[in-house]
């Protein structure tokens, strides 16, 4: 949408073809937002944890309002290309009492209420989002502003729960500002955007400017992300705190910075995956 993929969410010019394409390999599950060059890097492929299955009891009823929504993710997840399990110089965590659910629509929004998160219900999605909310404004004083002005942010009512931790970190280096490049969308299939569980970051406001992860951030294919020299630059070593403090919080399963690959040059990607106890950061 924003000119920076072609129409098969790839960079324009690209001669690497999808590199987790479905066609390239059995599917593994758990797929990311594109499967874009990866970035040339020195490190191994960490060995992956096992790709979870569906739950065998859904916290949500299939009678409720998010419980056909719930059900219907898990019928896309499991044929996902796991491009993470990829990925040279991954970090993984698998913790069991981090693992999320998706809860009754009435539950989830009194919590969002509850949390001060100012969000409306929509309708109904034509992928499956379980209670699709709109964000209305900002969230503890840290606004929220899409970079397409023709969209509303849209994301499913169990992330919009997740942005107070979100903004508390974004607080603690001054943060006063978010724009989002992408929230929800329809494509591509492979992608957490198209169930409201994920937001993609281009830019982060503070007093004295921007803070861009275009401009700004200084990627290190040979290190892991959050180890090795600190960047030279000041906004680079408070944008990688960013990405690192995102990660240890144990509130998103993914993480992805310019380390991940080339589609990620431009923003931070961060999802949040039902009944999945695996974390991941590049």
């Amino acid at each position: 949408a924003s000119g920076f993929f072609d129409d098969h969410w790839l960079l324009p010019g690209s001669t690497t073809a999808a590199a987790g394409s479905t066609t390239a390999a059995p599917s593994q599950g758990g797929g990311d937002d594109d499967g874009t060059a990866i970035i040339v890097s020195t490190l191994p492929i960490p060995r992956a944890p096992a790709v979870p299955g569906p739950p065998a009891q859904f916290l949500v009823p299939e009678t409720d309002p998010a419980g056909p929504a719930a059900r219907a993710m898990w019928t896309r997840i499991p044929e996902f290309f796991n491009f993470r399990a990829h990925i040279p110089g991954a970090d993984w965590r698998v913790n069991a009492g981090q693992q999320f659910s998706v809860r009754p629509e009435a539950e989830c929004m009194a919590d969002l209420a509850a949390k001060g998160v100012p969000a409306r219900r929509r309708p109904d999605l034509i992928t499956p989002v379980p209670s699709p909310v709109e964000l209305l404004g900002p969230v503890d004083g840290v606004w929220f502003l899409s970079r397409h002005s023709e969209r509303p942010i849209l994301i499913a009512c169990e992330m919009a729960a997740r942005l107070p931790a979100l903004v508390a970190i974004l607080k603690q280096h001054g943060v006063e500002g978010v724009e989002v490049l992408s929230a929800y969308r329809e494509e591509p299939y492979s992608s957490f955007h198209t169930m409201g569980m994920a937001l993609d970051i281009s830019r982060l406001y503070r007093r004295r400017g921007w803070l861009s992860v275009l401009a700004h951030y200084e990627a290190t294919p040979d290190q892991r992300t959050c180890s090795g020299p600190q960047p030279a630059g000041g906004s680079a070593r408070v944008l990688r705190r960013i990405a690192c403090d995102l990660y240890r919080s144990g509130k998103f399963q993914s993480v992805l910075t310019p380390n991940y690959n080339e589609g990620h040059r431009d923003h931070f990607h961060i999802d949040f995956r039902p009944d999945d106890p695996r974390a991941f950061l590049r």
